[in-house]
């Protein structure tokens, strides 16, 4: 397929998520087309409109499926998504942008920013934030609480820089003595 190859799809709107994660996961190479839409039992000539209704609805039912968090979203994990759901996500994600210029804005900055240039690249402050941003507000205020009063008594952060993730999953229990917890680090790893 060429760059310049127009690949008309035709699917009703119930099956958009389907249709679409069919389409990217049997034909990686679609990438590199122009897709056009038709909405079965619906008018509609796709300039660009129809597109961007397609993937807005593709993006609203692959969150539900496939993502979780409160305000911002990360991919779930479980053992009924495959590896191949996610390529064919990010190839949706690139495509959709290309074709449209919208970029689903509710995937974490950190989750996004991690793929694009490595988790070495962001600091223990970015990925307290992308958690923040990632929990419920009541769990945020919660975090932004205890960080705020760790961090005055100087207790909270590490010689090294690194965040215990075991204080940060404690604190809505009360307790942090959990040995597994508190082995875990928030931040880069050894």
């Amino acid at each position: 397929m060429c760059a310049c190859e127009v690949i008309q799809i035709r699917f009703p709107r119930e099956q958009i998520l389907q249709k679409l994660l069919q389409t990217y996961k049997t034909s990686p190479d679609i990438c590199s087309t122009i897709l056009t839409f038709i909405l079965e039992g619906e008018k509609g000539l796709d300039m660009v409109g129809v597109k961007r209704e397609v993937f807005t609805l593709f993006w609203e039912m692959a969150f539900a499926m496939f993502f979780e968090g409160h305000t911002t979203l990360v991919p779930r994990v479980g053992p009924d998504i495959q590896d191949s759901d996610y390529q064919a996500i990010g190839r949706a994600i690139s495509h959709s942008y290309l074709l449209t210029g919208i970029f689903p804005v509710t995937i974490s900055k950190v989750f996004v920013a991690t793929l694009l240039v490595g988790k070495d690249v962001l600091s223990a402050e970015d990925y307290i934030s992308g958690l923040l941003d990632h929990v419920s507000v009541y769990d945020s205020l919660q975090l932004k609480s205890a960080l705020e009063t760790s961090q005055s008594r100087g207790v909270f952060f590490r010689r090294d820089g690194r965040v215990p993730l075991g204080v940060l999953v404690g604190i809505r229990s009360g307790s942090n003595s959990n040995p597994f917890l508190t082995s875990r680090y928030f931040g880069k790893r050894r």
